[in-house]
């Protein structure tokens, strides 16, 4: 077999841009970075990309304008002073974007509309619209309207479920660190998952006003890898750092290529399968509050795949939520094995775990597939974005 080829360029990206290099300690905005990130976004466009842009920043402008001090705000404070952010954000985009003959196009999304499945498939269908019109899409949550519990908690995630649902080849996650660091303190320079390790390595926030950090990064890649998405973590202030970013693509991507010690970034290597769209859409509903606790028997189980979750496995369950619902198995210590659907609501899954399906059937006189707790054709595994490197034939 012929050695591998190196890939074209990227045809669809996805790019988030965190509030550390949008705002400023001493203006509204930091436009010398925007601008450059600008400029990177109009040349991947002009040489044929599809680009869509996740831009935190928001409640960031209202602090300026309204000249807040103080490093904490409760939500309804961030509320409001989203909604006097946002329209100042856009305005900076416009004005840049015009120069260059690009239209933008907002697009505010909350989970809980992601949730419903006409309503995620509209979202979908929207921004393959605007991609088609050659129209940049500027998403953020619909921070005015979102409540606490319903938040995506930070836009990493809401980029990687962005980036799942349009199917981009990369995602990319532009901070103010140039890389991950392992648990010596080495930048990692490419992966083939998300690690214990590297997550046992990672670190929050960085200041009060960011509500990501590290850690909300790399479960946003873990999710990406998961639906089939590659992503890089790297520096937004490097100079060009968009451009060596497409560079460094044909290289971090083929197995059999060692990337230099000047790549920039750490990047995170997905495998060729991607999620079916109805599996990308359930790993788009996770839930912040609908838990349910299972055995080492069940995770064990789980684990091995195509095995549904019996209510003999449920051990705790968290939250209320009805058949059909959105919920998150975890292991005992609320680590996450899968994404589902509820099979039965938590009111009923209460009243039967520990006990066997047969017990379940007798009572509530339903045929299998209906007792279980979640059904594997309703479930997606998390741990399936922790793989080896991909196996190279000669």
């Amino acid at each position: 077999m012929s050695r591998s080829r190196p890939l074209p360029k990227l045809k669809r990206i996805v790019l988030k841009v965190g509030t550390s290099l949008v705002d400023s300690t001493t203006e509204h905005f930091d436009r010398k970075t925007v601008s450059g990130l600008v400029e990177g976004i109009v040349r991947w466009m002009s040489g044929g990309t599809e680009v869509v842009l996740v831009s935190s920043g928001a409640v960031g402008s209202g602090r300026r304008r309204m000249n807040w001090e103080k490093d904490h705000a409760s939500l309804i404070d961030r509320q409001a002073l989203a909604a006097i952010g946002q329209p100042r954000l856009m305005g900076v985009y416009t004005e840049l974007f015009a120069k260059h003959d690009i239209q933008v196009a907002q697009v505010l999304l909350t989970r809980l509309g992601l949730e419903d499945r006409q309503r995620y498939l509209n979202a979908k269908n929207t921004l393959e619209r605007l991609l088609a019109w050659k129209v940049l899409p500027i998403v953020n949550e619909n921070d005015t309207v979102v409540t606490e519990e319903l938040q995506f908690g930070d836009n990493d995630r809401l980029a990687a479920v962005v980036a799942g649902k349009i199917h981009s080849d990369v995602l990319v996650l532009l901070t103010d660190v140039e890389s991950v660091w392992d648990s010596e303190k080495r930048p990692v320079r490419r992966a083939w998952g998300v690690s214990p390790e590297l997550f046992a390595a990672a670190g929050g926030p960085a200041s009060a006003r960011s509500r990501g950090g590290m850690k909300s990064k790399l479960r946003a890649v873990q999710e990406a890898m998961l639906m089939g998405v590659s992503s890089v973590i790297t520096s937004g202030r490097l100079p060009n750092i968009l451009d060596r970013i497409m560079e460094a693509w044909p290289i971090v991507s083929n197995p059999r290529m060692e990337p230099p010690e000047d790549i920039p970034g750490t990047w995170f290597i997905a495998g060729t399968e991607r999620l079916a769209g109805r599996k990308r859409w359930i790993l788009a509903c996770q839930s912040s509050d609908a838990r349910i606790l299972v055995d080492e028997g069940a995770r064990a189980a789980l684990e091995r795949g195509d095995r549904s979750l019996l209510p003999s496995g449920v051990v705790e369950i968290e939250g209320t939520f009805e058949a059909g619902d959105p919920v998150a198995i975890c292991s005992i210590d609320r680590n996450p094995i899968a994404q589902g659907l509820a099979n039965l609501s938590s009111r009923e899954l209460a009243r039967f775990k520990g006990r066997s399906s047969r017990e379940v059937r007798e009572e509530v006189g339903r045929r299998l597939k209906s007792s279980v707790a979640v059904h594997h054709d309703d479930m997606v595994l998390i741990g399936a974005a922790n793989v080896s490197p991909p196996r190279l034939l000669d």
